[in-house]
């Protein structure tokens, strides 16, 4: 179970799943992304932003590690692209607000880590996936885009851009 409290994991580094492991892998090879390996960890730094930023939204410390163990290492979920190319997007769906989580390598000592892990309404999730990154030039604006159908295959719903 990841120790979010202290910046680690209780016996040492926690693994991904290696279904969704080989998910987010893929998606790192379509971006040219050198592939993340099972072990996982979360950097003193985001343990740092966690505090500042989660704790202060309502978040404890025990809430933030079991999302991360819902989301990287057991139940069901969804790999997808983010906002970002080199982060990949974790997605657990549920009725109105899915637990999301942000994976990616750190580019100093190549570890896989957990970038972020929260609680995001659903109408938001779909929102950034039909927006894709922040270049302007990849809003997709047709509802049978692939990322519309992802958006359906995620929540189960069609969903229309204006």
């Amino acid at each position: 179970m990841y120790d979010v409290a202290n910046g680690a994991t209780l016996g040492g580094a926690e693994r991904l799943d290696e279904k969704y492991l080989n998910g987010i892998n893929k998606l790192r090879e379509q971006g040219g992304y050198d592939p993340l390996k099972q072990q996982t960890y979360i950097p003193a730094n985001v343990v740092r932003k966690w505090h500042e930023k989660r704790l202060s939204e309502g978040y404890t410390p025990q809430d933030m590690s079991n999302i991360a163990s819902d989301l990287f290492q057991k139940g069901s979920r969804n790999v997808t692209e983010s906002r970002y190319p080199h982060i990949q997007q974790v997605v657990k769906p549920k009725e109105n607000v899915s637990d999301v989580g942000y994976v990616s390598q750190n580019p100093n000592n190549r570890q896989t880590v957990i970038k972020s892990v929260y609680k995001k309404d659903n109408e938001n999730i779909i929102r950034n996936l039909l927006e894709g990154r922040r270049d302007p030039s990849s809003v997709i604006r047709r509802s049978e885009s692939p990322r519309c159908q992802l958006a359906f295959l995620l929540f189960n719903k069609p969903y229309k851009t204006t």
